[in-house]
């Protein structure tokens, strides 16, 4: 007989509208979020539209990419153009799907869908947030200066402008693919 604990089915401790704590695995805690959606917004100029909004745990406001929730029965490239809407004022018009990332590894699941957005059109939608979002625009080629300023410090952040990046070059190793397109 072992002295290790067994495995046990995960045991809800605490919910929100789009998040959940669990303990599971040897009773160990982790998290589940709605699945998301990350957009990496260039305008002509070449300039990425990035987001300042407050962090949840301290109020202070951190630079960082349009994004949010999926809504149930939307497909993720519809709720990248409505989350652009909401946040940034944009639509996209092309939209690249650069995969998926989970940002909180083996403590939990957050599945989210990184896209790249061009041919940006002023369009503006309601969003859900209770604050007011600002835009920063910032050179494509300049993100890199941003995080050795320590201005710029969000993981999923800095993992989407890498891909973009990555795809600019012609370099992404996965399947990238025009999910978006008007006439």
């Amino acid at each position: 007989m072992s002295d290790e604990p067994s495995p046990v089915e995960p045991c809800l401790i605490a919910r929100h509208k789009w998040l959940s704590l669990y303990a599971g695995y040897y009773d160990q805690p982790f998290v589940t979020c709605r699945q998301g959606v990350v957009i990496i917004p260039m305008n002509y100029a070449g300039e990425i539209l990035f987001i300042r909004e407050p962090a949840n745990y301290s109020g202070e406001f951190l630079l960082t990419l349009p994004g949010g929730a999926i809504d149930d029965g939307e497909a993720p490239a519809e709720a990248a153009n409505r989350e652009l809407q909401e946040e940034i004022g944009f639509k996209a018009e092309v939209l690249f799907s650069l995969g998926m990332l989970n940002p909180v590894g083996r403590f939990g699941q957050w599945p989210l869908y990184m896209f790249f957005a061009r041919n940006l059109k002023p369009s503006r939608r309601v969003g859900d947030e209770i604050y007011q979002i600002e835009i920063e625009r910032v050179p494509f080629d300049e993100f890199e200066r941003l995080i050795e300023r320590g201005q710029l410090d969000d993981a999923v952040t800095i993992a989407g402008l890498y891909m973009a990046r990555r795809f600019i070059e012609g370099k992404l190793t996965f399947e990238s693919q025009i999910v978006n397109r008007k006439p």
